[in-house]
C-alpha cells in the first residue's frame, strides 16, 4: 500500500482541527430536548445584576436569560406554561413567514379578500402585511395603508384570516394550531420541552407557553432562521420582514367611533385602540424595533422585542449580544401604554450595559 507523504497528513489534519474549531466558534449553539447551561461567571458576569434584574421586573415574575446560545440564569417557575396576551402577534407572524415558505400565500401583500367573507369594498384589498403592521384600517375611518393603529379589531382579523381562512384550521380547541406549529418542517426542531404552544382565547389561538420555550423563539430569531445546522426559513425573509415595516411618516389614524361591522370582537385587548406614544417607524410584523432607539435610547438600536400587556410579558432579543430575556408576570416594570418604553428601558437598559461594559459580547445570528 502506499503511503501518503508526512506533509500531506499533517495538512489534512490541521485542516479537520481549524475545520471543527471554526464550526464550533461560529456555529450559535442551539438546545436539543433542553438548553445547555452556564453559571453567570462563565459568561463572565456578577450574580449582583441578575438580581437586580428580578428587583426591576418584580419578584414574582418568572423568567430566563440566554447568552450566546446558553441558558445562563432562570428564575421562578420558568418552565410553567403562561397566556403571553399580545406577545403572541409576532408568533403568528412567524407562522406566516412558514406559510409564506411553503407556497401557502403567494406574498404577505395578498389580499384576504378571496377568502375572507362579508369584507366591504374598500377592505377587499387589506393585505396580510398591513394586519401584521396594524395599518389594515379595519373598524377605523382610514382605508387599508392610510394609517397606523394599535387594534385588535384588526389582529382578530388577522388571526382568524390566517388560522380559519387560509390554513383551514379548527378553532374549537389549540389541537389544529399546535400541529401546524410544530410540524417538522417548522418549529417541530426547536423541540419545545415544556408542554403546550397554545389555548384558545376569544375564538382564535393565544400563545400559552413556559418563558424557556418561548426563549427557543427569540433565540431562533437571533440566528435569522438557524437552528443548530438547520436553516428553518429562508435567510432573506429576516432581513425583508424582521425590521421596521411601517413608515415613520405614515399618520395615525384620526380615531373616532369603532366600526367592528363584521362583529368579530377583538383577539383580547380591553382597548382595542390604546393611547401609544410610538408606532409608525418602530412597528413591523407584530415586533417592536428599537431602530435609531426610537424606543429604548440605552439599548443597542438592533434590539427587538414581542410585548404583552405593556412589559407584564416580554420576549427580547438583542441580537448583537448574542442575548434573549423573556420574562412573565413581571408586574413591578409593567407600564401603562402611554409610557411603555421608558418604562422598560429603564428597567433593562442597567442590565444591558453591565453586559456591555464586561466586553463579553458575542452576536448571534
Amino acid at each position: 500500500m502506499r503511503r501518503l507523504p508526512l506533509f500531506v497528513l499533517s495538512t489534512a489534519l490541521l485542516l479537520a482541527i481549524f475545520t471543527m474549531l471554526y464550526n464550533t466558534v461560529l456555529m450559535d449553539p442551539a438546545p436539543a430536548t433542553t438548553w445547555s447551561q452556564r453559571g453567570p461567571e462563565e459568561a463572565e458576569l456578577s450574580p449582583d445584576i441578575f438580581k437586580a434584574l428580578v428587583a426591576s421586573v418584580g419578584h414574582n415574575s418568572r423568567g430566563v436569560v440566554i447568552k450566546d446560545g446558553h441558558l445562563i440564569f432562570a428564575w421562578g417557575s420558568h418552565w410553567a406554561p403562561a397566556d403571553w396576551a399580545s406577545a403572541t402577534k409576532p408568533f403568528v407572524s412567524l407562522l406566516l413567514m412558514f406559510a409564506l415558505a411553503e407556497g401557502k400565500l403567494d406574498s404577505v401583500d395578498q389580499p384576504i379578500g378571496g377568502i375572507f367573507e362579508g369584507l366591504r369594498s374598500a377592505d377587499q384589498n387589506i393585505s396580510f402585511r398591513q394586519l401584521a403592521n396594524m395599518t389594515s384600517g379595519y373598524s377605523l375611518p382610514e382605508g387599508p395603508g392610510e394609517s397606523w393603529e394599535y387594534n385588535d379589531y384588526a389582529i382578530k382579523l388577522y388571526f382568524l384570516a390566517f388560522f380559519d381562512r387560509l390554513l383551514n384550521l379548527s378553532l374549537e380547541d389549540a389541537t389544529d394550531a399546535e400541529s401546524f406549529a410544530r410540524d417538522a418542517k417548522r418549529l417541530g426542531p426547536l423541540e419545545f420541552e415544556d408542554g403546550s404552544i397554545f389555548s384558545i382565547k376569544s375564538g382564535v389561538p393565544r400563545l400559552y407557553m413556559s418563558p424557556r420555550d418561548y426563549a427557543r423563539v427569540g433565540w431562533l430569531m437571533c440566528t435569522r432562521g438557524r437552528w443548530n445546522e438547520h436553516q428553518l426559513l429562508p435567510r432573506r425573509y429576516f432581513d425583508e420582514y424582521l425590521k421596521p415595516d411601517v413608515s415613520p411618516n405614515l399618520p395615525r389614524s384620526k380615531g373616532g367611533t369603532v366600526e367592528d361591522y363584521l362583529g368579530i370582537g377583538t383577539a383580547g385587548g380591553e382597548n382595542s385602540r390604546p393611547n401609544l406614544r410610538v408606532g409608525p417607524g418602530a412597528y413591523g410584523f407584530n415586533w417592536w424595533f428599537n431602530a435609531g432607539r426610537m424606543l429604548w435610547p440605552d439599548l443597542p438600536p438592533d434590539t427587538f422585542q414581542a410585548n404583552g400587556h405593556w412589559n407584564a410579558k416580554t420576549l427580547t432579543v438583542i441580537p448583537s449580544l448574542g442575548l434573549v430575556v423573556a420574562w412573565v408576570d413581571g408586574n413591578k416594570v409593567k407600564a401603562t401604554q402611554e409610557n411603555f418604553e421608558a418604562r422598560f428601558n429603564a428597567a433593562f437598559s442597567p442590565f444591558v450595559q453591565e453586559i456591555m461594559r464586561t466586553g463579553h459580547i458575542e452576536p448571534c445570528g
